[in-house]
């Protein structure tokens, strides 16, 4: 079981470059990638979304790359960028009817006036370094993901127990109660019709008094209460890496809508509070699932 709440970082340097790239991400439905790169390595962007979508399939993932070019470079400056600014400096100072000394310090801050001349990138060789660099800050997200996945798994297994704990005693408690409001009611339509009683309504209210209890009967909802947190309990130990998180949610939906109906059936001083605890249960699973991947 992984969460989806992870971090990775993983650097990389030679005598060219320098590589730095954090991965971070929180919960979400579906795989929102949100990529933070230099512009001059959008040509690694399919290769960066394919490497991360077949490691991580859900959560909101903020990548972020840092890159610096360490090769020794040759800088000439665009003079007739130079002399356009220095132009547009006169003529403002012409229209502020101010004097105009050249500042040659504050126009080489302009970006785009000084070029620097580096021999192209060898483009084989970069991908090659940045791409394992990616894989190992991946590595270190899934590490913790997984660690935080063991935590949740730990939390669900007490959840569940708990679960059946209560379920156990609810089974125990409604076969003393289905008897016990048998015979409540049968003797209550009894007596109240004392004065006209024969065998053939007796024999009447003897079924009727019966349908009443059967509809009364939660051993479908025990039951099917019982085999969904048995699949939780298979679909967590089997999840390893696996993308799990949906389907749990949607075990867990099901439960939530047994657990009510077995709650409006049967709720006695014995009961209410097993039933409390199933549901709660069930409302801490929910909001744990949010975070599993």
């Amino acid at each position: 079981m992984k969460s989806m709440t992870g971090f990775g970082k993983a650097n990389y340097t030679d005598e060219d470059f320098n590589i730095e790239i954090q991965l971070r991400s929180v919960n979400n439905r579906f795989l929102d990638l949100k990529l933070y790169t230099p512009n001059e390595l959008n040509f690694l962007e399919i290769q960066i979304r394919k490497l991360i979508q077949s490691k991580i399939t859900r959560g909101t993932l903020e990548v972020r790359v840092n890159y610096r070019d360490t090769r020794t470079s040759d800088a000439t400056i665009d003079y007739n960028k130079l002399e356009m600014y220095n132009s547009l400096a006169k003529n403002a100072a012409a229209y502020l009817g101010t004097d105009y000394t050249p500042n040659i310090d504050k126009l080489l801050e302009k970006n785009d006036l000084i070029i620097m001349e580096n021999e192209a990138l060898d483009d084989t060789k970069f991908s090659v370094a940045f791409l394992e660099t990616l894989a190992n800050a991946i590595k270190l997200h899934q590490e913790m993901a997984l660690n935080e996945g063991q935590s949740m798994l730990d939390f669900f297994h007490q959840s569940i127990a708990k679960m059946n704990k209560s379920l156990a005693e609810i089974s125990a408690y409604f076969e003393e109660h289905k008897v016990e409001i048998h015979d409540k009611l049968k003797g209550r339509v009894l007596d109240l019709m004392s004065d006209c009683l024969n065998e053939e309504n007796e024999k009447r209210i003897l079924l009727e008094t019966a349908i009443y209890v059967d509809k009364s009967d939660i051993n479908e909802e025990i039951t099917r209460l019982y085999n969904h947190i048995s699949k939780v309990t298979t679909t967590i130990d089997n999840s390893g890496e696996k993308a799990v998180g949906k389907t749990l949610n949607f075990i867990l939906q099901e439960m939530h809508r047994e657990a009510n109906t077995l709650g409006s059936k049967f709720s006695t001083t014995n009961s209410f509070d097993n039933v409390l605890i199933i549901k709660e249960e069930i409302d801490k699973c929910k909001e744990m699932v949010l975070n599993v991947e």
